[in-house]
C-alpha cells in the first residue's frame, strides 16, 4: 500500500514545481525600431546586441527596411523612406506626407501584430525609432488598437499634428502611454524647438507619461543614450509581466487631471 501512494505523493510535488516554474518564467517581449531617412534596419540591429544581454526575456527584436520612396529633398530620387520630406531641418512649418504616414503606421501595426501572433501580449510590445522613424514610430504606436508597453522618439517630431487628436487611440490613452524622448540641442535636422514642441503637445492631449531627455549634441546618438533605452525598457517591459495596465475610465482621468 505504501508503495502504491508513493508515486502519487511524488506526481502531486513534480506538478506543484512544474506550475511553481511555469509562474516565475521570464515573460517574452517585443522591440520594433525603425530607422531614420536613407538609413536601413541594419544599420541599428547593433542595438540589441547592446541590449539584449541586459534584457534577455525581449526575445523578439524588428529593426524593417523601409520601402524605397521618392522624396522631394533628394530631387525626388528613390531612397529608404518612411514617407516623403520637402525640406531639411524638419521645423514647425514643414508639410506633413500625410498618406506616406498612412502607409508606414500600416506597416508599423502589421509588425505589432505579427510579434502578437508570436505569442506576445501587445502590452509587452515597445515600438521606437530616430529621426523619420520616430516620427512613424509615435503616430502608429499611438494610434494601435491594442494598449502597447511604450514608445521611443529619438531626435524625432509629432506630425499631423492638426489631426493628432483623431490619431489617439483610447487604449494608449487611460492610462497614458510611456514614452521616451530624447533630443539634441544642437540638432540641425530636426529643429529642437519641434522636440520641445512634440513634448508639450503630446502632455496637452493627456499622454503625460513623458521621460524627456535633452543632450547638447546634433542628429545623432548621444553616448548616454542605449543605457537611458535599458533603463526605459527594463521599466516598462519587466522580466515578469504583471499583465496590462488597468483602464482608467474617461471620468476618473479627468479627475485625476
Amino acid at each position: 500500500r505504501r508503495c502504491a501512494t508513493a508515486p502519487a505523493a511524488l506526481l502531486a510535488q513534480l506538478l506543484v514545481l512544474a506550475c511553481n516554474t511555469v509562474v516565475t518564467m521570464a515573460a517574452p517581449a517585443a522591440v520594433i525600431w525603425l530607422h531614420g531617412l536613407g538609413d536601413s534596419g541594419a544599420g541599428w540591429s547593433d542595438l540589441e546586441g547592446q541590449l539584449r544581454p541586459h534584457i534577455k526575456h525581449v526575445t523578439h527584436w524588428r529593426f524593417p527596411d523601409a520601402p524605397h520612396l521618392p522624396v522631394t529633398l533628394n530631387g525626388g530620387y528613390r531612397m529608404p523612406a518612411w514617407f516623403d520630406l520637402d525640406e531639411l531641418p524638419v521645423v514647425e512649418t514643414t508639410k506633413d506626407d500625410e498618406p506616406g504616414f498612412a502607409a508606414a503606421i500600416k506597416t508599423v501595426h502589421k509588425l505589432c501584430a505579427e510579434a502578437e501572433a508570436a505569442g506576445i501580449p501587445s502590452h509587452r510590445i515597445v515600438v521606437g525609432g530616430f529621426s523619420q522613424g520616430a516620427a512613424t514610430a509615435l503616430l502608429a504606436a499611438l494610434s494601435y488598437p491594442r494598449r502597447l508597453g511604450g514608445a521611443v522618439v529619438f531626435s524625432g517630431w509629432l506630425a499631423l499634428r492638426d489631426k493628432f487628436p483623431g490619431f489617439i487611440h483610447a487604449a494608449q490613452l487611460r492610462p497614458p502611454l510611456p514614452i521616451l524622448q530624447v533630443h539634441g540641442s544642437l540638432d540641425d535636422k530636426v529643429a529642437f524647438s519641434l522636440g520641445k514642441l512634440t513634448r508639450a503637445e503630446l502632455q496637452r492631449h493627456g499622454l503625460d507619461a513623458v521621460t524627456w531627455r535633452e543632450y547638447r549634441m546634433g542628429h545623432a546618438m548621444a553616448p548616454q543614450q542605449p543605457a537611458e533605452l535599458l533603463k526605459f525598457l527594463q521599466t516598462v517591459l519587466p522580466e515578469r509581466d504583471g499583465g496590462p495596465p488597468e483602464p482608467v475610465a474617461a471620468s476618473d482621468a479627468a479627475d485625476a487631471a
